[in-house]
Parts: structure tokens; C-alpha cells; sequence
């Protein structure tokens, strides 16, 4: 990785700074890769790190440009893991009813998980 790790990382104990600053890591590679090669891929790596680390501006910034996204290519899969990740965002946040209802959309077509959770 290169730099020294985010201060949200480097404030973590033993392994799970290790494991915060490989996603960090992992997300600054794919968002060079994607420039690098001009992929319009949207930043789902990013959404979902913002998410699990309760960055409510920067998750929801991210949520919606992927959902505006996914909806104009008719893309189901990446709808459901935006839902997901509010789903996770909202439940670390203790907003428990939204956190419900974006896991209740995240859900909705089960055709549409590419993931697990």
C-alpha cells in the first residue's frame, strides 16, 4: 500500500488495522484501475468501505450516485448491494427501522444477489 494508512485504520488494534488498511488499499488500486483503463465501473468497493465504517456522508454520496447508476443500466444486482450497504450503514448508525427497509429492498429479487452476506 502506498502512504501511510488512514488514520481510521491506523487507529485500529492488531489484525483488523490490518484488514481495514487492505481494504483500504484494495479500494485506491480499483479506483486507479478504473482510471487507468477508463471503466465507468461504478465505486462499489468504495460504497461498501464507507458503509461498514459509518461514514454517513461519504456512504450515502456513494449509495445514490450507484443507485442512479445501476438504475439507468438496468442493473439489479448493483441496486441490491447499494441497499445493502445502506442496510449496514444504518444499522451501525443504531437507525434500525431504515436499516430494515434497505435490507427489505436489498432483498427484494433474489435473482438479483451476487453476493453473500
Amino acid at each position: 500500500m502506498a502512504g501511510a494508512p488512514p488514520s481510521w485504520c491506523a487507529a485500529r488494534p492488531g489484525q483488523e488495522r490490518r484488514r481495514c488498511c487492505a481494504a483500504a488499499a484494495l479500494v485506491e488500486e480499483t479506483a486507479a484501475i478504473n482510471e487507468a483503463t477508463g471503466n465507468d465501473l461504478p465505486a462499489y468497493s468504495a460504497m461498501a468501505l464507507a458503509g461498514w465504517r459509518g461514514r454517513t456522508a461519504e456512504a450515502i454520496e456513494l449509495i445514490e450516485a450507484i443507485k442512479r447508476h445501476a438504475a439507468a443500466r438496468d442493473e439489479g444486482m448493483g441496486l441490491s448491494i447499494a441497499h445493502y450497504t445502506s442496510a449496514v450503514l444504518y444499522n451501525g448508525l443504531g437507525r434500525y427501522e431504515d436499516a430494515l427497509a434497505a435490507a427489505d429492498q436489498a432483498s427484494a429479487y433474489p435473482q438479483e444477489l451476487g453476493f453473500a452476506n
